[in-house]
Formats: structure tokens, sequence, C-alpha cells
């Protein structure tokens, strides 16, 4: 329980920010305006006995349950309904709240406690040598020389919690105790969670974080490195600007910042979140929405059986579009330069030429899914890539491989196939793929398809019917950026690595059959109501990681 202490104070002492030796002490009304009963931040952590059950859940997984059960046997051992654990109530959630205040040291900091036991509390400190001398208004001090600099820290017991806070005292007054049921809303079921509300940041810690914000990215702007030419220096100028703009909107016109991580043993999942608002009818407001409008070329292209699936698409603002032009236009002039053949120059001058919409517009929108394994242990591939003009790029395209040497000119099979009126082309490339690329893939024809907007890729044994599926499928709203991988059915890719040649034998053991969604992990960047960023995986992935591992150990012992 000493170790549980040490944690104890140093949570409060983060909560606190350093004062100076010099700093006056402010008026009683210095502190009163800081009062709120909703505070800037939150943090929120589940009860004991919750977090003592998710560590046994994950580490049964992980494959080490019985250390798990030594924790929770230690636990039930010694907690009581009437002292708790060592005086703490392990039914009841802990964490911090924070008040900042417009000169930041008069800001309210508060570590919250549950208390079972008031007396099994102190007793505590007394066993850790921490031994808390009490004060004529209840307040109770300890200074501990647990940490390199010893401070004070001052705590005080209410609400069956204790409230503890570092430094200054003023934190934990009487008439400033928030009421934990009002700190810690009900219907929390994040396992950790925090809330940082920026429009409770007080306007002169915003102009002060601007402020500062514009110091560090004006010296950003300010570097030029070696090689960077002007055209990249400014396109880098707007870029800091932009970056600038956008955190100063986030600061200014935010609402809330909320974080959480999860480990949901009834639906088997673990995720980590974080969920941005702007404050009403802002500018910040009104862009996350956007994003939420925001259609892709591939939106419903990806597949439901994909083993790996990606899909990203944003757009640039118009300022870093004009300023991309120049800096396209010299890298393609250094690449023209850098090829001597005039007929190979003049070819790719004019596939650059109708390349040169897309690679300006500043819009990208990119997507591939690997479907999969066949029976024979390959995958079937879909990637596509949002063009600007897709029939100028098709015939820079045939035109190309008119110049190509004859043998070259076989591999490519044009209007081999349509569907929805788009001509195909089938393209022999798998005759010279490479040793990865034909485990993967197969002995399969690549094809290729162009749509006035898209350009559209398949291979492997189903490449054909996935790309015209794709062709199909049409535009659709959503994430701005995808990624997902089914580990039962990826196993077969990963085994390509020599580190996780055993990971097929792994996803049979752990997931049985395998997809039935209980083998994903998953990653969604999306707009709307909110700008949410959530990285989820399922319960069985960690199994999955673990019995690899020991299947890794196992082979390395037999080699052994």
């Amino acid at each position: 329980m000493r170790r549980l202490f040490s944690v104890l104070t140093l949570a409060a002492l983060v909560a606190a920010p350093a004062v100076r030796a010099d700093e006056p002490k402010k008026a009683k009304a210095d502190v009163a305006k800081i009062k709120s009963d909703t505070p800037t931040l939150v943090l929120h952590v589940q009860p004991i006995e919750q977090l003592v059950a998710d560590a046994k859940y994950l580490a049964a997984l992980a494959g080490h349950e019985e250390e798990a059960k030594q924790i929770d046997s230690y636990v039930k051992s010694q907690a009581t309904e009437e002292k708790g654990l060592e005086g703490i109530d392990i039914k009841r959630p802990f964490g911090l709240y924070v008040t900042l205040a417009p000169d930041l040291l008069s800001s309210t900091k508060v570590f919250l406690l549950p208390i079972a036991s008031e007396s099994a509390f102190l007793d505590l400190l007394d066993k850790t040598n921490n031994k808390a001398e009490k004060g004529d208004d209840g307040l109770y001090t300890v200074t501990t020389d647990k940490i390199p600099i010893p401070i004070p820290f001052y705590f005080r017991f209410a609400n069956k919690y204790v409230y503890v806070t570092a430094q200054d005292k003023r934190s934990v007054d009487k008439d400033k105790l928030l009421d934990p049921a009002k700190v810690f809303k009900s219907g929390q079921t994040e396992t950790l969670s925090a809330v940082f509300q920026f429009s409770h940041l007080p306007d002169r810690l915003k102009q002060v974080a601007v402020g500062q914000l514009e110091v560090i990215l004006a010296n950003a702007k300010q570097e030029q490195p070696k090689g960077e030419t002007d055209a990249q220096h400014k396109l880098k100028e707007k870029l800091v600007d932009d970056v600038s703009k956008k955190v100063a909107s986030v600061i200014e016109d935010g609402g809330a910042l909320r974080l959480g991580l999860s480990v949901d043993r009834t639906a088997g999942e673990l995720a980590f979140g974080a969920r941005l608002t702007g404050r009403d009818d802002t500018p910040l407001a009104g862009n996350i929405a956007a994003l939420g409008k925001a259609t892709s070329v591939f939106g419903g292209a990806l597949g439901s059986d994909a083993a790996m699936s990606f899909l990203m698409h944003w757009t640039l603002p118009d300022a870093l579009r004009d300023s991309l032009a120049p800096v396209v236009d010299e890298a393609v002039k250094k690449a023209l330069e850098n090829e001597k053949d005039d007929t190979r120059r003049s070819q790719a001058e004019k596939f650059f030429k109708a390349l040169d919409p897309t690679l300006k517009a500043g819009d990208v929108d990119v997507a591939f899914s690997l479907r999969g394994p066949s029976a024979d242990k390959h995958y079937t591939l879909m990637a596509g890539v949002k063009l600007k003009d897709g029939a100028g790029v098709e015939k820079a395209v045939r035109d190309l491989v008119k110049s190509l040497p004859e043998r070259d000119q076989e591999k490519v099979k044009f209007d081999a196939e349509t569907a929805d009126g788009v001509k195909i082309h089938r393209v022999d490339a798998h005759k010279s793929f490479d040793a990865k690329a034909r485990q993967t893939l197969g002995d399969h024809p690549l094809y290729v398809a162009f749509k006035d907007d898209a350009l559209v890729v398949g291979g492997g044994p189903d490449g054909l019917a996935a790309l015209k599926e794709a062709l199909t499928a049409g535009p659709k709203a959503g994430p701005q950026f995808q990624f997902t991988m089914a580990l039962a059915r990826a196993a077969e890719l990963m085994a390509q690595d020599k580190q996780n040649t055993a990971a097929p034998a792994a996803a049979r053991k752990v997931f049985g059959g395998g997809g039935k969604g209980d083998d994903t992990i998953s990653l969604v960047v999306e707009g709307g109501k909110e700008l949410k960023v959530r990285f989820s995986a399922k319960a069985l992935v960690v199994k999955f990681f673990a019995e690899l591992d020991r299947q890794r150990k196992g082979m390395s012992d037999d080699s052994n």
C-alpha cells in the first residue's frame, strides 16, 4: 500500500502548477472568482474493484491469469465493507478536477479519492511514514519526502471522499469543494476518461496560448533547410499558417475535448477514443460538421469481407492548393530533366500533363482492400485513387503503352472487359511479379479501369469482380480516415514475415473458423456533430498476439 499512496500523491502533484517563491498571496475575492461547478478538466477513473476486474480479464487473455488471480485475491482478502481497502472505498470512482484561473497560480486543483473509513485511511498514512497533522478547521497537512522536492500536501474529508491538493491549500477550502456526484457524472462507462472544456478557459489564458502558438510556428516558418526551394518554402509557410489557424480555432471556439479508454468485458472490446466539439454557431463547429458530409469516390467499394482495408479522403484549403501548384511544377520539371531519352521524355511529358489537374487539385481520395484469403491462400486486391480528368489520363496511358517495346505492349490488353459503361483493361503484370507479390496475389493478371473521376485497379483471384464492384459502388459519405484489419483473414499475409510464420496457427487456435467479427482492429477519424478519433480492437486480439508470441518462443526453443 506504500506504493499506492505514492501514486496518489504524485497524481495530486500533477494537478498542481509550480509556485514561484515571490508570488504574492491572492485575496479571497480572487479565489471566489474561480469557483465553478463545471471544472476546466475532469479525470474520471472507475472504481478500484472494476479496475481489478478489467486487469484480471486482460491478463487472462494475455495468458497471465494466475498473476491476475493473485491481485484479485489480495484485494478481496484485504477489503471490507466497513473499512474498504486501507480506508479506500473500492466501489466508487476516483480522479481529479482542475478549474483554471486567469492568473493560473490561483487555479483550483483537487484529487478525489473515495473513503470508506477516515480512521483507516489516516492509519495508512501513518504506516507509510506520512503522518498527517490536523488543523483547527479540519484541514490535514502532510509533507512527504517521497518525491525529490518535498512540498506540502493538504486534504480534508467531505462527501465520503478525501479532497487532496498540493502547495496551495485554498483549493480545498470548505466553500470550494465540489460534490463528487457532479464531478463524476453518472453513466460513465469508460475505464478511464478525461474531459477538457475549452469553453471554460479564461479569455486571458486563451490569448496567452494563442500567442505562444504563434511564436512557435513563426519560428518554424522562418527555417529553410538546405535544399528547400522557394516554392516548397512558401507551401510550408501556408501549411504552418493553416495549422496555426486550426489550432487557434480549437482554443478559441472549442467546446469539449473528451478522451476515453475502455475495457468492455461484455462486448469483448478494447477502445480508445477522442471527441472534440465546437461551440454552437462557430466556424469550428461548421468545419467539423462539413467533414461529416464529405463523400469519397470509394466510400462504398471496400467490401465487407476484407482482411485489410484503408480509406482516406481529404481536401486541402484553397490557400494550400494555390501554393501546391508551383511545387508540383518543380517536381515534374526535375523528373523530365532526369530523363535523357527524348522519346521517353516526350511521352512522360504528355503523361504528366494529363495528371497535372489531379496533382494540383489538393483533393486526396485513396482506398484499397485485400480480401480473402482464397483456398490457395491468395488475396484479392482492389485499389483506387481519385482523378481530376480520368479520360485524359487514360488517353495518356494508351499513348504511353504504344511507345513500349513490343514484348511489353503484349502484356496490356485494352478494352478486355466492360462494366457500367466503363472499359476495363487487362495487364499481365503477374508474369513479372516478385516472390512476395506472387505469394500475395497468386498467378493472376491485374485489371485497370479509368472513370471520369477515378482510377481503379483489381488483382488476385477475384480481381476482376472486385474492380467491377468498385465501379458500380458509387460515392458515399463516410470517415476521413479508416483502417480495418481482420486478423483471422490477414494471418496468411502476416506469415510472409519470418517473425510471424506462426500467425495462421495462432489465428486458428484463437479465432477458430474466423470471419466472425471477433478478430478486428480499426482506426477511424470522422466528422459530424463532433470530430471523432477512435481506435478499437476486439478483446480476442490480445489473446491472438499472446498466442503468437508463445508459438514464436516455442519455435525458437525447438530450433535451439
